[in-house]
């Protein structure tokens, strides 16, 4: 049965597990918040500026088991969330942001906030998926999940025009797809004296980073606590939630990072 590109968004979000999405409304997808509200599975989390829309679901992104969710408009609303996509692409956290687009009969004209997303978001984003017909809506949101949680995880933009949202299709929901993770299995190292992980036989990861000093590490990863300034993975604070030698390590090991940039800056 055929159905808006909007209605066909929303039911491709329900089947990714998404159960909320943050926004700044703009009229670029009215279509989708409408189609959103009109659902009410999904809550829809009203923001007072495009950064902390994009902020918000970069939180998400960490806490949960799936990426997070942004809904912002084009031009000056996709420019305010860059910095989100920044934080997320540098982090490794997963996120989906969708963008409003001008109408596909405005396209190289020089419409109102027009702009090249692919070249704009190159540098902060692992993919652009512009959408483009009704009929890649769906398949565009699942393939937006797969390469945002699969690997190291990070950002991806997908672009819809603002006349997609009301067009209908017959196009079915894609499920979503398996994730895949890169690599041989890591084990925990403690990591240099410069918070650089060193690999022996296998891959090391740091148990530890210490911020701002570059890492390897790939956050949020399963073996990885994170930078004890900027707070830790949700794997290691099951872990240690458990166990006390894992927060004493993180102590110990926060300590000796501040003491040891001290020491460096006096130098």
């Amino acid at each position: 049965m055929a159905q808006t590109v909007a209605r066909l968004l929303a039911e491709s979000f329900e089947a990714h597990d998404v159960d909320q999405v943050y926004c700044v409304p703009g009229e670029s997808y009215v279509g989708l918040t409408s189609a959103l509200i009109e659902k009410n599975s999904i809550r829809v989390v009203v923001c007072r500026h495009e950064g902390g829309a994009g902020f918000m679901a970069v939180a998400d992104g960490r806490l949960r088991d799936r990426a997070g969710v942004a809904l912002v408009s084009r031009g000056p609303g996709l420019s305010n969330a860059m910095v989100a996509l920044h934080s997320a692409y540098h982090d490794a956290t997963p996120i989906v942001m969708l963008i409003g687009q001008v109408e596909r009969r405005d396209f190289g004209r020089l419409a109102l906030q027009e702009q090249n997303y692919s070249r704009l978001l190159s540098d902060v984003t692992k993919l652009v998926v512009e959408v483009n017909e009704p009929e890649q809506a769906s398949e565009a949101i699942a393939r937006a999940f797969h390469v945002a949680q699969s690997g190291t995880p990070g950002p991806v933009a997908v672009v819809v025009p603002e006349d997609v949202f009301d067009a209908e299709t017959d196009a079915a929901v894609d499920p979503a797809r398996p994730r895949v993770v890169a690599g041989p299995a890591p084990r925990i190292s403690t990591g240099s004296p410069k918070c650089w992980p060193r690999p022996s036989g296998r891959w090391c990861w740091s148990a530890v980073q210490c911020w701002p000093m570059p890492s390897t590490t790939a956050r949020p990863s399963p073996t990885s606590t994170g930078s004890p300034r900027n707070g830790c993975c949700r794997s290691a604070r099951r872990i240690g939630g458990r166990s006390s030698l894992m927060r004493r390590i993180r102590t110990l090991a926060a300590i000796w990072g501040y003491a040891y940039r001290r020491r460096c800056l006096r130098r």
